[in-house]
């Protein structure tokens, strides 16, 4: 299956870029934001330490 989340967009919990990488139909648009909504749990759950610092190191990458 087509990877539709690069890294950064998982790291970020940005999914809604997705859109602009091809066109989707409403139907994959739907299990996109589902698959969307359990990476950005699992992206959540692997870095504890995001939620204490919001977006400190986000524009250190950038």
């Amino acid at each position: 299956q087509e990877n539709l989340y690069p890294r950064f967009l998982i790291s970020h919990n940005r999914v809604v870029l997705v859109e602009f990488f091809r066109k989707i139909t409403p139907e994959e648009q739907e299990q996109n934001e589902r698959e969307a909504e359990k990476l950005t749990e699992l992206a959540q759950a692997a870095k504890p330490f995001s939620e204490s610092s919001p977006d400190s190191n986000t524009e250190q990458e950038i």
